[in-house]
């Protein structure tokens, strides 16, 4: 065995540590402190069960209860219904009111221009080929 100046050392003179008194007291306080379970999550253990149990009951008593079938309502109906006049022309409306859905195939179409010439700008190969 090839033993070097500081195994020599140790082994004529171990060192000695000296522990505090209160060091052991301490970490089994810790360790009791880990291990028990708080005050807060006993009062939940009772809170819990007694919730789930107060659902169900509320859920069991509400089944039982059905709608009743509603009442007919006797309304009068009016013999001339009320018209109202209309100005203006389909010309004098502007586009949007006159079709809704034209600003959105405007964008569409617009989005699609855009992607077309961005392909061509980005893919060259694809004109020269052609």
């Amino acid at each position: 065995m090839n033993d070097s100046n500081i195994d020599q050392m140790l082994r004529r003179k171990p060192p000695t540590i000296e522990v505090p008194a209160s060091l052991e007291t301490k970490i089994r306080a810790r360790v009791r402190a880990e291990v028990a379970p708080s005050p807060t999550v006993r009062w939940q253990w009772i809170v819990l069960p007694a919730a789930a149990v107060l659902m169900l009951v509320a859920l069991l008593r509400n089944e039982g209860d059905h709608p009743t079938p509603p009442e007919l309502v006797q309304t009068t109906t009016p013999t001339e219904l009320p018209t109202a006049e209309v100005t203006e022309t389909v010309e004098d409306l502007p586009l949007v009111a006159r079709n809704p859905l034209s600003s959105e195939a405007r964008a569409l179409r617009r989005d699609a221009e855009r992607t077309g010439r961005f392909l061509i700008n980005c893919l060259p190969s694809l004109t020269q080929a052609e």
